[in-house]
């Protein structure tokens, strides 16, 4: 047929499924009425290229029949189009083998949807927030058919390690031991390289030994929050020189909540006692003789305590944030404008609201003092030059007279050669400012790249509403969160067993 014989709406609609003019023989556009609403109805006929048959190789097969076969394809996602293919089938005189024409619109000869729908559904599920259902919902099939199609496509493996690797975990499923997945990353590119579906010590070491040893041996730094088990992992299935290092983040967050343990510590006696003295007060004042002086002084004495007492409550409750801040920020800098704060009555900077929070209590002080040293710590440009100011820190920490401390100085010491070796550097990068000008750098590794990739985990779990299939899982992860992820054009048809409990261990 040609193209000067088709009208612009035939002609359209070809182009936009594909096929040229001059491969179709005949098509039909037609209209349905079916209560109110109108369909349109495409029949398509392909011109007949007599293949030969795939059993003989005979070049004169004969049309045995015709079957209308409907496809569903991008361009008719809408609900009131339809395509149908006048799929031609052949027999062959010879051998009398009956076979179809080639359809140029699916990838396999019994399906019902498009290479472009299917490829159109994998590029959606690239987007963290789209699930199986939404994708189903878009192109008009079902959520089975949108998993089928993820799982045949999407086999992800695990990629090369790389020089510096990070690894930390994410909570994905349930409760108990195995509700953490186990993610590693490359620290220079950023990608991760492949998702555990636990992080028990005898599968990490199983899974690194599986690893070729020339890979392995290739690492030079490998960074962990402070949970031992990767440790133990790292130390015995990689090479001896590989330096195990500590995530910043994480021993800062050590800290953090050691120290809010301390401020309840000094707040709860606080609030009980400004309880107990609201309570006298409040007696006191319904007392008959209430208007006595004896009793009028000692309301007016209880009222300064309660005060003192709320103000104090106040900054503990209100303000708490700067015990956890680094001591020498700008923020706290004396000469900063003063707002005026109704709860205190007066006008103050946060210098002020610091320098009263220390007077409630010296412990406070102390918890500051030790924030302070640690962003000393982490000034030292090696991890050499660090050594004596953590290990002096340590000995201060184990005679304080703050229990919260001392179990922070222990957590110093059991992680102190991690901790040094996180102070030294991989290497260095320039950085350009504002006015122009160039600063040299150096760059040491940590987790932070990967507690934001935990952040895109999170994401697919919760829109998904969690998942029983692992592999699935693993997959849909490693394609949304690799940049070069690609699918398969071509399916691989190997079924992803669903354990009957995905909760446990032996069941992944």
């Amino acid at each position: 047929m040609e193209r000067k014989r088709l009208d612009d709406n035939r002609l359209s609609f070809l182009d936009a499924i594909g096929i040229p003019p001059a491969r179709v023989e005949a098509y039909d556009l037609s209209y349905e009425k079916t209560g109110g609403l109108t369909t349109v109805i495409h029949r398509l006929t392909l011109t007949d290229l007599r293949p030969s048959c795939p059993n003989c190789g005979c070049l004169t097969p004969r049309i045995h029949s015709y079957t209308d076969k409907r496809i569903k394809h991008t361009s008719l996602s809408g609900k009131h189009s339809r395509l149908y293919l006048h799929h031609r089938r052949y027999m062959c005189p010879q051998c009398r083998k009956t076979y179809y024409e080639h359809n140029p619109f699916v990838i396999r000869a019994s399906q019902k949807i498009s290479k472009d729908v299917v490829y159109s559904i994998l590029d959606s599920l690239r987007e963290p927030s789209t699930t199986f259902s939404s994708a189903a919902e878009d192109y008009g099939v079902s959520v089975t058919t949108v998993m089928n199609i993820f799982d045949t496509h999407v086999r992800m493996t695990r990629s090369v390690l790389g020089e510096y690797l990070s690894i930390d975990e994410n909570h994905c499923f349930g409760r108990g031991a195995d509700a953490y997945v186990c993610v590693l990353l490359d620290f220079r590119t950023q990608e991760p390289i492949d998702i555990l579906p636990n992080r028990h010590k005898d599968e990490l070491i199983r899974y690194f030994r599986s690893i070729p040893w020339e890979e392995r041996n290739r690492v030079k730094a490998v960074c962990i929050d402070m949970y031992p088990i990767y440790r133990d992992a790292v130390r015995v299935t990689f090479p001896e020189d590989v330096k195990v290092c500590v995530d910043h983040f994480h021993l800062i967050k050590e800290f953090t909540q050691q120290a809010d343990e301390v401020r309840l510590s000094v707040m709860r006696p606080i609030y009980r006692e400004l309880q107990r003295l609201r309570r006298e007060k409040r007696k006191l004042e319904c007392l008959p003789d209430a208007g006595t002086a004896a009793n009028r002084e000692h309301i007016q004495t209880l009222d300064v305590e309660v005060q003192k007492h709320s103000r104090s409550y106040y900054l503990l409750k209100k303000f708490h944030w700067m015990i956890f801040k680094d001591p020498n920020d700008e923020i706290f800098d004396p000469g900063r404008g003063k707002k005026y704060n109704p709860s205190l009555e007066r006008y103050m900077n946060f210098h002020e609201i610091r320098e009263a929070l220390c007077n409630i209590s010296p412990v406070l002080c102390e918890v500051i003092n030790v924030r302070g040293r640690l962003v000393e710590l982490y000034k030292c440009p090696s991890g050499e030059e660090g050594s004596e100011k953590l290990y002096e820190l340590i000995g201060d920490l184990r005679h304080s007279g703050i229990q919260g401390m001392r179990h922070f100085a222990g957590t110093l010491e059991r992680w102190s050669l991690e901790i040094l070796n996180s102070l030294d550097s991989i290497e260095r990068y320039y950085e350009v400012q504002k006015d122009g000008g160039v600063l040299i750098r150096d760059r040491r590794i940590h987790n932070g790249i990967i507690e934001r990739k935990n952040r895109v985990i999170k994401l697919v779990e919760n829109t998904g509403n969690g998942y029983q299939n692992f592999d699935r899982f693993r997959n849909r992860l490693l394609y949304v969160l690799r940049k070069q992820a690609a699918y398969a054009a071509d399916p691989v048809y190997e079924s992803l067993k669903i354990p009957a409990d995905p909760w446990k261990k032996e069941k992944w």
